[in-house]
């Protein structure tokens, strides 16, 4: 399935956007559904919008399970850290259950972390009998990277039996765990802001090229083949 594109005037009408989007496919569930976060200064702009509009479309959250597409290697009170951004910004307001926020243990040696994240997550699909994520957010780099899947880890990503893996990464700070490739390529929905002029110049460059030489174009590339829906929300 190919990639639906949403062009907006302005990173305010990109987060309102996408936020409407992620209630709406949260809304129905009477049974466990999931998300995977992201983090930076767009996502803030998205939670705090899910917040508001909750009111106008309520969502069943007792019946959510929050994950992350990746993590820094930091203190989880870190400025750094995207689970930080999320309780803040996200889960704090909301008032969603400990027992529904599943953090990547950034506590633990990376390697480890990975290992009990990948557990952990595993564990959920399997007490919802899921075989993926209902729904993941991604933003995408000046460089095409989503998550913490940079261009020089595809093909790590590709070969890894573990739904998270512990990567370094060119950007600081460069520990990270990232959910892998194969995981983002099944879940049943991925939205991803593209905001800025380069990013929105890189992303025309994926689109019309072979898109699997960056990480975008492999994710779009893997999707495609899987028949799943994916969104771009891109503004200037």
């Amino acid at each position: 399935m190919k990639p639906i594109l949403h062009n907006l005037p302005s990173s305010e009408i990109l987060c309102r956007k996408m936020a409407e989007q992620v209630l709406r496919i949260l809304q129905p569930f009477e049974t466990p559904a999931s998300i995977a976060l992201t983090g930076g200064r767009t996502a803030e702009g998205i939670y705090r919008s899910i917040c508001e509009q909750s009111l106008d479309i309520p969502v069943r959250w007792k019946n959510v399970h929050f994950f992350w597409g990746d993590e820094r290697c930091v203190p989880m009170n870190a400025p750094e850290s995207n689970y930080r951004l999320a309780q803040e910004s996200l889960l704090a307001p909301l008032r969603i259950h400990p027992d529904n926020i599943h953090r990547i243990p950034t506590q633990l040696p990376p390697d480890e972390a990975a290992v009990k994240a990948t557990e952990d997550y595993e564990n959920f699909l399997k007490s919802a009998e899921a075989s993926s994520l209902r729904l993941v957010l991604l933003s995408m780099g000046e460089d095409g990277h989503i998550a913490s899947l940079f261009p020089d880890g595809i093909t790590n990503s590709l070969n890894s039996y573990l739904a998270y893996s512990f990567v370094t990464c060119p950007k600081p700070p460069p520990e990270r765990i990232t959910l892998n490739f194969s995981e983002l390529a099944i879940a049943e929905h991925v939205l991803i802001a593209v905001s800025g002029e380069e990013k929105k110049e890189k992303l025309e460059a994926i689109l019309a090229s072979n898109i699997q030489q960056s990480p975008l174009g492999e994710l779009l590339h893997l999707r495609n083949r899987s028949q799943k829906e994916t969104h771009l929300y891109i503004t200037p």
